[in-house]
């Protein structure tokens, strides 16, 4: 009754026979995300600070899958790297098909803009689109996720939207589901994975992932290929065995 949780029964039957309905146009992603926001959250006051901490990227890749069953949509979700090069679940939310789409591909447009002015450009469409939408983006630093933004010294060799098909493809099989049964097995999923990549992290027998360790490995070994040039006070000019060269502080 007026916004509130309590409901006025108008009029009560206690038999009938009328069948169960799948779709409720009322019971939309707003709904949902004001009703059950407190429930199916997994982790409160989670900001990129605490990710750091966690020893995870300051890279995240952002994707969307459909949803299927009686309850069209999109599930869209935000995945990073954790510190042994895994799969690290952030964020996920469900949307209506028509304006998840159209929002999602706007951001996308975005994130691909490669100079100032394309940026402001696809910012301005963002607003015309929703000015929530614009608000939060315009909130964001646009140096972690817009290429226009992006420095030039931070480099990274993982396929981020590997990353979010791997989510995607493990949760084929609740995608069909109710949207509270789906959000609520997609919540135990991440609980699991978290702790198991937690149990796992106490049998690595470096200080880094057994990923990277390899990795480090590879490196030194190629590294013997390598002659250092002194360039300067603090700079050196390396130079590779196949003719490449680079040049490093």
């Amino acid at each position: 009754m007026n916004g509130s949780e309590w409901v006025q029964v108008k009029k009560l039957v206690d038999e009938h026979d009328c069948g169960t309905v799948d779709h409720n146009f009322h019971a939309n992603s707003t709904w949902l995300a004001q009703r059950y926001a407190t429930q199916l959250s997994i982790k409160h006051n989670c900001d990129m600070g605490t990710f750091k901490q966690q020893g995870c990227r300051p890279v995240i890749g952002f994707d969307a899958c459909h949803i299927k069953g009686h309850h069209p949509g999109q599930l869209l979700s935000v995945v990073g790297v954790d510190p042994n090069n895994g799969m690290y679940p952030i964020a996920y939310a469900v949307a209506e098909v028509e304006k998840g789409l159209v929002l999602k591909l706007q951001i996308e447009k975005i994130a691909r803009s490669t100079t100032i002015p394309w940026w402001d450009v696809e910012m301005k469409n963002m607003r015309q689109l929703s000015q929530t939408a614009f608000d939060w983006v315009a909130a964001l630093d646009p140096s972690q996720w817009c290429r226009a933004h992006f420095k030039t010294h931070s480099k990274c060799d993982i396929l981020l939207n590997n990353m979010c098909e791997a989510f995607n493809g493990a949760l084929v099989k609740v995608r069909d589901k109710p949207i509270l049964t789906m959000l609520e097995r997609i919540r135990y999923y991440i609980m699991l994975l978290m702790a198991t990549r937690s149990a796992s992290c106490e049998k690595w027998k470096h200080a880094i992932g057994p990923r990277i360790f390899g990795i480090l490995e590879k490196t030194k070994k190629e590294s013997a290929w390598c002659i250092p040039k002194l360039d300067g006070e603090s700079l050196y000019e390396v130079k590779n065995h196949d003719g490449s060269q680079v040049v490093v502080d």
